[in-house]
């Protein structure tokens, strides 16, 4: 921008930077101020989902979820894969997840990063793995690959769900067949308006998707050749936590396991995990923009769904992992009863990194003096991870192992946990576009700031959301605190703005 400005003419040079420094003057004087768009308005819209997610949870169903939001004037539908009721992020085999449930087992050294989808993963994940092997180990990671653990540098992440389950192509174009056939003409006149959904079916009656990608055994034999120690990744709730076994169902919740049994089996596998949590306004923008789909057919024709339409599926559930208020509230909980669970926010990580990496380091048992704590916070922050990302998509695609000819465009992974296989894009269902922000980035890592919500939400959606949000947060506490049998008068507090904008924070 600097040769730019030079070249400019005069006036027009000094016109430039005198609208540089109002801007900051702006900024530095106004850093709370809110999107203006008076159109925003959470209750012009409504959700619902096939099947209904009461029936989903009720029922433990398996196979994939359709939702949709509309108003007056447009609909929008974006679809999810569907894990014993619970919204996911990927399509997995039914009968390959009964069987992981009850054979993968956590063992000591092990650890879990867990989180709700777009809260810090990848970045608690590069903390994680420089503590475990020292910093020295930074040029070998690949947050291009989301450090996805590779056997020929013995680093990296697991994460289980989609490896050992994951449904076969085939399985879901059956399954999408025969929704099609049932739908017949209107399944057509659907399509036209969907954006970005799924015609996979919802199966009914306890059924899902049938034959998995690859063997089990295979998998599972790979999983545990992993010398110790080993990096899991999950979105999963706490409840249905991969890796403490297959428990008996709760009688009075609806997913798979009781809480207390899922703490104590945590406990005695010896296994730590790190729950990271990202304030619900910052977390839901960043899904946003990684799932958000576009008004319009194959061509991506027609807008992107407005954020209040957005914001309406997330504080209704109808999301990646459900709930983001049980999702959070559940793990909380759960490091309250259980030694072997940390609770950390990604707000934190952003204002005080080396007092939240010390506290992951103790909490893991390393002891790591100050000047490698400093390495590990220099070699996991948002810029050299970036820069780490942009030297990876440099080679890339000028020649690296997966540039291959017409596939420029998609030279890199784009979504959390992607791979260079089939199995690795099954967190993006069948049909769903994003519109060409999404297509072409090869970054995952967008932004890595505080309050970024404040650009997209105006004053009224807030209002709107912040009611919700207490609302669902204190009542999600409520329930947590009655399944794992403690006193959870307050629920866990984020920071809704940052550091420049002390005046803009609530503290719940």
């Amino acid at each position: 921008w600097k040769t730019r400005l030079r070249r400019m003419p005069t006036t027009t040079r000094t016109a430039a930077r005198l609208f540089v420094l109002v801007g900051v003057a702006v900024g530095a004087t106004t850093p709370c101020r809110l999107a203006e768009d008076p159109s925003l308005d959470l209750h012009r819209w409504s959700v619902r989902g096939e099947p209904a997610m009461e029936d989903g949870l009720r029922r433990k169903l398996f196979g994939s979820y359709r939702f949709e939001v509309a108003d007056a004037r447009e609909t929008f539908r974006l679809s999810f894969g569907m894990v014993e009721g619970v919204p996911w992020p990927q399509f997995l085999d039914q009968g390959n997840y009964a069987e992981a449930r009850k054979r993968v087992l956590l063992r000591p050294g092990d650890v879990v990063v867990a989180s709700y989808p777009k809260s810090g993963t990848t970045w608690t994940e590069q903390i994680v793995l420089l503590l475990l092997h020292g910093s020295h180990v930074a040029p070998r990671l690949r947050p291009e690959t989301r450090n996805h653990y590779s056997a020929a540098s013995g680093l990296g992440k697991t994460w289980l769900e989609p490896t050992l389950a994951a449904a076969s192509s085939s399985a879901r174009s059956s399954s999408s067949s025969s929704l099609r056939r049932r739908r017949g003409g209107e399944e057509k006149n659907a399509a036209a308006a969907a954006s970005g959904s799924s015609s996979s079916s919802p199966v009914r009656g306890g059924g899902g998707f049938r034959g998995g990608s690859r063997s089990l055994p295979a998998a599972l034999a790979s999983f545990e050749a992993i010398p110790s120690p080993r990096l899991v990744k999950s979105h999963a709730p706490f409840r249905m936590l991969l890796g403490v076994g297959g428990p008996p169902s709760s009688s009075n919740n609806n997913n798979v396991s009781s809480p207390s049994f899922v703490a104590k089996a945590l406990d005695a596998s010896g296994a730590k995990v790190i729950y990271v949590a990202r304030n619900a306004k910052d977390a839901a923008v960043s899904l946003f923009f990684q799932r958000a789909p576009v008004s319009g057919g194959k061509k991506r024709q027609g807008r992107r769904m407005p954020m209040d339409a957005w914001a309406a599926l997330y504080l209704s559930g109808h999301m990646s992992c459900g709930p983001w208020f049980d999702h959070v509230a559940d793990w909380y909980a759960a490091s309250r009863v259980s030694p072997n669970v940390l609770f950390a926010t990604y707000e934190d990580l952003t204002r005080d990194a080396l007092a939240t990496v010390t506290r992951i380091a103790n909490h893991l048992g390393l002891r790591r003096d100050r000047l490698e704590l400093e390495r590990v916070v220099n070699s996991s922050s948002f810029d050299a991870m970036s820069r780490g990302e942009k030297t990876q998509a440099e080679r890339t695609l000028v020649g690296g192992e997966r540039n291959k000819p017409g596939r420029q465009r998609r030279a890199l992974p784009l979504m959390d946990g992607a791979r260079a296989n089939h199995a690795a894009r099954y967190q993006i269902p069948p049909g769903t576009r994003f519109d060409d922000v999404n297509v072409t980035s090869s970054s995952h890592m967008r932004q890595g700031q505080l309050g970024s919500w404040r650009t997209y939400f105006s004053p009224t959606l807030d209002r709107q959301f912040n009611a919700v949000y207490d609302a669902k947060l204190r009542a999600a506490a409520d329930r947590a605190a009655a399944d794992f049998g403690i006193d959870l008068a307050d629920p866990p507090a984020f920071d809704f703005g940052d550091d420049a904008a002390p005046n803009c924070r609530r503290r719940r």
